[in-house]
């Protein structure tokens, strides 16, 4: 079923009018957590009792047939074991149901044989023109409009908000919105869609951005199904401004064959997903917390225009708190201008200190108007994007009194009245009570949010988030197709030469003559490193021999690495040796090529020749790019300082280097899907010489 038809009945899947729960029983766990749920949202009289027997669940009466239910439904919610699945959408499709979610398990959770099932039902359901969720899900609730088809319980009173979880996990969903519920933070949906034979989490997200009061989606991912999906709606998110949050799990390494390749090593599942979410505007946390509070802070602020935070608190230790966690997580803290600095002296103390974070001091006990004048002048500096304010929320009646409601009502007046967004933060993150959650009401507060940390990491998100919708994205140009399919480093290297790249002048030579007459030519120190395509890393078997001087030198140098290749790999072909000139000074890059088996090519770069392996510093993009992704990437190393000149280093020419790496991808691309990695190790790079000095190609 094409994406278009998705679209078209997401609305009646999430948004119900009636849902009959087939295989309704008071006995079945299921049926009585999906009876809750409805419940707790006042949803039952639109909600029918199917059975086989036709008998009486949950105090409303039942028919043996959706047919026989008598009125029009949307939705089916299907409890029933795996065998009675198929019998059960006929019947639902019979009566005009078009949307199912299924919680049986016994799929392909289980291996082949429940895969193969699990195909059979996606052909039934397709046959029949039914939209499926799951199965081995556990369904979704509707908080915004109090709709459930689920069978997860709804102990906590739902308390909606512009927030939505969407989760391939029931178990991590719902623990998501546990702690959502705890932090007092409101949500919009949980669904959850298990093993995704039809609908999956980006198709889910797709439909929500549909819905103008879901202002942020976050995501649990075990892996992605349809990366042009996922990447469709990413896409989409963006150009709407509507933030997309995903905790992912699990990191591989490509094919065994492709690590003969240092990139290998280098490009995992993981950080390709990294680099997805980066391109794409998709913000990655790593944890449950940070998947709320994050999406939750986000959802508030939408895009924050000014790229710097302010803080105002009673507290001087939450203030060395919060400027540790910003150097940590990258997060400016604004400089108070000059006219900050002058309305501040005006209100505050003498003998305070004036500098963000801003120690409002004890004072503000004893006059609680200064927490609401200081967020005013704080707010209004030009430097600052969004401000918070640390203050306690109140967890029970005692702490509810006097001076703390009236603090409360004076923090929410200076940030409500902010011309940037403004959220009042507890200093840990304690869950909301019900005396906090009426304080909040009552003080009318936008947005409260816990834990100094997990503040600051969130507002460094969304200022990088917001960074990411203002940039503008170059065109990169694909390859035409190449003929060739090079082996040995000696063809690879003319290969790329053949396509723009600048390499290593070098002489592939037989005899220990050869080789001295090819020292004679190229003249000064030449590097002797053996020929073969079956040796992958030359230096571990003695096969590189560097600096030699004349004639003799690269002769025996000839005969040395010949040897060394024969005795270390007897079972090696053997082309001969390479002789080029020696090059030193300058810097040594790597630039590697991978085809990543969901996302497809990649392109490593960072720090190469021996050094790739010690410092793994090296940033990952998607094929194809453009000089500019190129220097951008280059520019997040951690030795990027190498580049721009250190101790005698000339400086980089990074247009130069930008030209040449892009020359080596689509180099790679134009050798087409049998490539599985191509590798230039070093890239010689010294000032505006860049020159590939070693390459390999690994096919499948």
């Amino acid at each position: 079923m094409n994406s278009s038809a998705a679209q078209l009945s997401l609305g009646s899947f999430l948004r119900p009018q009636a849902v009959a729960l087939l295989g309704a029983s008071d006995k079945s766990a299921f049926s009585r957590s999906a009876f809750t749920a409805a419940k707790a949202l006042g949803f039952t009289e639109r909600l029918y009792m199917v059975n086989r027997s036709a008998t009486p669940a949950h105090g409303k009466p039942a028919v043996k047939r959706c047919i026989d239910l008598g009125t029009a439904v949307d939705t089916a919610v299907v409890m029933l074991p795996a065998e009675a699945v198929p019998d059960a959408l006929s019947d639902a499709a019979e009566a005009g149901i078009r949307n199912a979610v299924l919680l049986a398990s016994g799929y392909g959770e289980t291996g082949a044989a429940g895969a193969a099932l699990q195909a059979e039902l996606l052909a039934h359901a397709r046959r029949l023109g039914m939209r499926i969720m799951g199965p081995n899900c556990l369904g979704f609730i509707n908080y915004l409009d109090g709709i459930a088809a689920c069978a997860m319980r709804s102990d906590i009173p739902p308390r909606p908000g512009p927030m939505a979880i969407v989760s391939q996990s029931g178990a991590i969903g719902s623990g998501i919105s546990r702690f959502a519920h705890q932090q007092g933070i409101g949500i919009s949906h949980l669904v959850c869609t298990g093993n995704e034979i039809d609908l999956d989490v980006s198709s889910i997200a797709d439909g929500l951005l549909d819905d103008e009061r879901v202002r942020s989606i976050v995501m649990f991912i075990e892996t992605v199904r349809n990366p042009d999906r996922f990447i469709a709606m990413a896409q989409r998110a963006r150009r709407l401004e509507r933030p997309v949050v995903v905790l992912k799990i699990g990191s591989s390494e490509l094919t065994a064959k492709v690590a003969q390749a240092h990139t290998g090593a280098l490009v995992g599942d993981d950080r390709v997903f990294d680099e997805v979410c980066r391109k794409h505007g998709v913000i990655r946390v790593n944890s449950i917390e940070d998947a709320a509070i994050t999406g939750s802070l986000v959802a508030y602020t939408g895009p924050v225009k000014r790229g710097a935070l302010g803080v105002v608190s009673i507290s001087g230790g939450a203030c060395e708190i919060i400027a540790d966690a910003a150097e940590r997580e990258g997060v400016p803290l604004a400089e108070f201008a000059p006219e900050t600095m002058a309305e501040l002296r005006e209100v505050m103390s003498a003998f305070a200190t004036l500098h963000n974070p801003l120690d409002i001091t004890g004072a503000v006990v004893r006059d609680p108007a200064l927490f609401e004048r200081t967020l005013a002048i704080v707010a209004r500096d030009p430097g600052i994007g969004l401000v918070g304010c640390v203050q306690a929320l109140p967890a029970n009646e005692t702490h509810q009194v006097g001076a703390n409601r009236e603090l409360l009502l004076h923090v929410a007046r200076g940030l409500n009245a902010a011309p940037v967004p403004g959220v009042m933060v507890n200093q840990a993150m304690t869950p909301v009570t019900d005396v906090g959650a009426q304080a909040i009401i009552d003080s009318g507060l936008s947005h409260v949010t816990g834990g100094l940390d997990a503040f600051v990491g969130a507002v460094g998100r969304v200022f990088r988030w917001s960074r990411s919708l203002g940039e503008t994205t170059e065109t990169a140009r694909l390859p035409a197709p190449a003929d060739a399919h090079p082996t040995s480093e000696h063809e690879t290297l003319n290969y790329l030469a053949s396509r723009g790249v600048q390499v290593m002048p070098a002489e592939l030579v037989t005899s220990a003559a050869a080789a001295a007459a090819a020292a004679k030519r190229i003249g000064g120190a030449v590097v002797v490193k053996i020929a073969s395509a079956d040796i992958a890393h030359k230096s571990d078997i003695c096969g590189v021999l560097l600096n030699l001087h004349g004639e003799e030198a690269a002769a025996t140098g000839y005969a040395t690495v010949i040897s060394n290749a024969r005795a270390r790999r007897p079972d090696a072909r053997i082309d001969g040796a390479i002789v080029a000139p020696m090059r030193s000074g300058g810097l040594e890059l790597i630039v590697g090529f991978a085809r990543d088996p969901v996302w497809g090519a990649v392109l490593a770069m960072g720090m190469g020749g021996v050094w790739v392996e010690i410092l793994k510093d090296t940033q990952l993009r998607l094929l194809p790019l453009t000089q500019t992704d190129v220097i951008a990437a280059l520019e997040q190393l951690r030795a990027s300082k190498l580049l721009k000149g250190y101790r005698g280093t000339p400086a980089a020419d990074l247009q130069a280097v930008a030209e040449a790496i892009v020359r080596i991808g689509e180099a790679a691309l134009a050798l087409g899907p049998d490539l599985a990695a191509l590798e230039v190790n070093p890239l010689y790079v010294n000032g505006s010489h860049v020159e590939a000095l070693d390459a390999l190609a690994v096919w499948n």
